[in-house]
């Protein structure tokens, strides 16, 4: 039986903790993730087009991991549903989303570039319905996009300006989800 998650509390720190020690004990290479890039993914696919199962996606989570005991397969799925239902909560919400992003150590300035890359991957479960969206759609993507892709998104010095992008991403992010979701807008907003 599938636990319904969605009167779960958000994760807390020691959980998200927990989940972030499981991805980064996978071995590096394609199709690992870290956490931060785990919530740029899940909030594309909650923030995106249409829903998108698990069965889909979460073949990425268990990606190269190994022999996962039943009890730490559990304990995983339940953190990862989670943190997909707290994403979709805040973005129904309006104005309580905020991307989960990478930092180095605790006093570093936070790193967008992974959930950015997070993100963009989790464009390409539907990509024929993000290709058709119109300008609108592709100017919002532009901030993501610009970290997603080495070589792109670089300021005036030649460097990236990644503080920008993570100031924007959960205006973005909410005015993303708003776009495929334009029913469910106050009649004063537009997009």
């Amino acid at each position: 039986m599938v636990a319904d998650h969605t009167l779960d509390p958000p994760l807390s720190d020691a959980e998200l903790g927990r989940l972030g020690e499981f991805l980064d004990a996978r071995p590096p290479g394609p199709g690992h993730l870290r956490l931060d890039e785990l919530h740029g993914l899940l909030t594309a696919l909650i923030s995106g087009p249409e829903p998108v199962p698990p069965a889909e996606w979460l073949p990425l989570v268990w990606r190269e991991a190994g022999a996962v005991t039943g009890k730490e397969a559990d304990e995983v799925l339940d953190l990862v549903m989670r943190l997909h239902n707290d994403i979709s909560t805040r973005l129904a919400q309006r104005g309580s989303f905020r991307p989960l992003l990478h930092r180095d150590r605790p006093d570093a300035p936070e790193q967008p570039q992974g959930w950015c890359r997070g993100y963009a991957m989790g464009t390409g479960f539907r990509p024929r319905r993000w290709r058709a969206a119109d300008d609108r759609l592709f100017r919002l993507l532009f901030p993501i996009l610009l970290l997603d892709t080495p070589g792109r998104g670089r300021s005036r010095s030649g460097r990236p300006d990644p503080a920008a992008v993570a100031e924007v991403l959960p205006h973005v992010v909410q005015r993303i989800y708003d776009y495929w979701r334009p029913e469910t807008l106050p009649d004063a907003e537009p997009i």
